[in-house]
């Protein structure tokens, strides 16, 4: 447990000192750190973790380091990705500049589209529940 602390105190340190005169890049390294240790207890990973873990307690053996070798090939299959979608974007960074005013107008269109379409599914959902609340209250008051 004091490796661990002693790691990510260290990672801070070196994180202020890299982006001491970028204020945007620590909140996201802030913001990525707080995410990721959320990620880090989603279910799926904690049952894969408990599955090796199962499996190599059935063979006999001590899973003492069954999260470690886990968490180490997920962040290096995280680092990969990113550095691969940086390089990508840096490469066609350029590339596409008379398609970003047709971009915008249509990922607007479509983000505006889904919103009026889950609005009018809420209206239809409203709509039932008002239905819904309107008999019960009318059972209610035939009752009374």
């Amino acid at each position: 447990m004091a490796e661990l602390i002693a790691f990510n105190v260290l990672a801070w340190l070196w994180a202020l000192a890299a982006f001491r005169h970028y204020p945007l890049l620590l909140g996201t390294s802030l913001l990525a750190y707080s995410l990721g240790l959320r990620h880090a207890v989603d279910a799926d990973h904690i049952a894969a973790i408990d599955n090796v873990t199962r499996k190599l307690m059935q063979e006999g053996k001590r899973p003492l380091f069954a999260g470690f070798f886990f968490s180490l090939g997920h962040s290096t299959i995280v680092v990969a990705t990113t550095a691969l979608i940086a390089a990508t974007a840096l490469a066609a960074q350029g590339r596409f500049a008379e398609f970003r005013e047709i971009g915008g107008v249509i990922g607007t269109s479509v983000s505006a589209l889904f919103l009026f379409v889950i609005a009018a599914i809420n209206l239809f959902v409203l709509r039932g529940v008002w239905r819904a609340f309107a008999r019960a209250a009318g059972r209610g008051m035939s009752r009374g």
